[in-house]
């Protein structure tokens, strides 16, 4: 019997499109303004109250590698949970969410692992990785 499919949010960031498992989005939210974090890591751009709970943004740019840009009203900030804490990543836009058949899942160091597909190579992220363990201790809130 074929195993399911995974459920994963199809996202883009500067023109690169990189996957993220359903399984760990709460929600997607609009962009919205952040308060600055001071001595926060590199790649965490501040701090967002939502629902009375105070959550890192962090910056999917960064992480990536890519060069920096302001955040504009377009962008999506994903809600996700992993390891029992809440972050946001900040994203250009959440554009879909798709099956990937995790037989044709290929492992990565750097990543949860990549599928080809139509449109290219989707590399699918692990929520854990965004962030050592250095840099989660430093945002305990």
């Amino acid at each position: 019997m074929p195993e399911a499919l995974i459920d994963v949010l199809l996202l883009e960031v500067d023109g690169r499109r990189i996957g993220l498992p359903a399984s760990l989005v709460v929600e997607v939210l609009p962009s919205a303004a952040v308060e600055p974090l001071p001595d926060a890591p590199p790649a965490v751009e501040g701090v967002l109250n939502v629902r009375g709970e105070v959550l890192p943004v962090i910056s999917m740019r960064h992480r990536l590698g890519m060069p920096p840009r302001s955040p504009t009203v377009d962008d999506h900030l994903v809600r996700v949970e992993s390891g029992g804490r809440h972050l946001l990543l900040r994203v250009d836009r959440a554009l879909d969410l798709i099956g990937v058949d995790p037989w044709r899942l290929r492992e990565l160091d750097a990543a949860r692992g990549a599928v080809a597909t139509p449109e290219g190579t989707l590399v699918v992220q692990d929520a854990e990785r965004f962030l050592t363990v250095e840099e989660l201790e430093t945002l305990d809130l």
